[in-house]
């Protein structure tokens, strides 16, 4: 990409032809967009295309036919899901919470991982792609944010801050899908690690 607005986000769809990323239109900082590209970088498309709202956090699912991501455009961050082409866009989470933090689906498809703090404090969440069953994950009083599922499907990485807020600093762990066997990856201290992606393999 080049162009003069700030650009982030960027997340591979499943053939590896296309990437969605994230575009903020217009003044500084504002009005993010979603878009999808080839992999060369041609054929940019504003798939969100909204002059209200924050959308943000694109997440290609395992199949190549839809991507989930984070919106404000109902008043509060919640979890959406669409076709590619920006249709077909449907809320997967309605609470008076901020549901966000990366959604990021299981690897056959059939889950969302997110972030909310629903329960009064930001922890990993996951539920059906449909958005029906939501199950908390962590359980710390401090936050947990930024899931992301292992290929095989067998672990959630995450990142949590429970480690030190004075200096403030995050740590990446890893869990069973269910919540259980938590453990830490990283121990710099002082020093923010975040957003956990894993290798193909």
């Amino acid at each position: 990409t080049n162009s003069a607005e700030d650009e982030d986000s960027p997340t591979w769809g499943v053939d590896s032809r296309r990437l969605a990323f994230v575009r903020y239109v217009g003044a500084c900082c504002s009005n993010p967009d979603i878009f999808t590209m080839d992999a060369d970088g041609t054929n940019q498309v504003n798939v969100t295309d909204s002059v209200t709202s924050s959308d943000i956090d694109p997440a290609w699912s395992p199949d190549g036919t839809q991507v989930a991501f984070t919106s404000n455009r109902t008043g509060d961050y919640e979890i959406f899901t669409m076709d590619v082409d920006g249709t077909n866009v449907v809320n997967r989470t309605n609470t008076p919470a901020a549901d966000e933090g990366g959604a990021d689906w299981s690897p056959d498809g059939t889950k969302i991982a997110f972030t909310s703090n629903r329960d009064g404090n930001y922890e990993v969440y996951k539920m059906n792609a449909d958005g029906t069953n939501p199950r908390r994950l962590t359980t710390d009083p401090h936050a947990d944010t930024q899931p992301a599922w292992s290929p095989d499907g067998a672990r959630l990485a995450f990142v949590s801050d429970r480690f030190g807020t004075t200096p403030y600093r995050t740590d990446v762990f890893t869990m069973a899908p269910g919540g259980t066997d938590q453990t830490r990856l990283t121990t710099e201290a002082a020093a923010v690690d975040e957003w956990p992606a894993w290798s193909p393999n």
